[in-house]
């Protein structure tokens, strides 16, 4: 591993956690929504009536409004509070500054954009170093 590579994936994410929480003071004291909606939320306010495998797409990062299930690790814009396992993180940031291609993410479309059902750390790491698409495996779901 070069040390500059992992120097700058650490630097990533002190800079991503700083965000992070300058914008959970924000959405305190100016209301609004700290973590990631869930899709959870959002099946309970209609009702699921039919879904469809779309494939392998090329997805615009600021699309991906939340995820499948409750997520406290992030933030509304993928950035991190506190990571259960930091360091897949920084392999993911390393992978990345040294050139490496990751493997596409999993994401539910609905009206409302599309929810993360994996890979909620590799749309965090991509988000920070300013990539503005993911290749993702999308299936539809269409909600009343």
């Amino acid at each position: 591993m070069g040390k500059n590579n992992v120097d700058d994936a650490m630097r990533l994410y002190r800079k991503a956690r700083l965000l992070a929480w300058l914008k959970k003071i924000k959405s305190f004291l100016l209301g609004g929504r700290a973590f990631l909606p869930n899709l959870r939320e959002l099946k309970e306010q209609g009702k699921l009536q039919d879904w469809q495998y779309i494939g392998l797409r090329e997805i615009p990062i600021r699309m991906i409004v939340g995820s499948e299930e409750p997520c406290r690790e992030f933030n509304v814009e993928f950035l991190p509070y506190k990571l259960h396992n930091l360091d897949h993180w920084l392999d993911i940031a390393f992978a990345k500054l040294i050139g490496i291609n990751i493997p596409p993410i999993e994401l539910i479309r609905v009206p409302s954009g599309y929810f993360a059902q994996s890979g909620h750390y590799r749309i965090s790491v991509l988000r920070v170093m300013g990539h503005k698409v993911i290749q993702a495996y999308v299936t539809s779901w269409e909600i009343l």
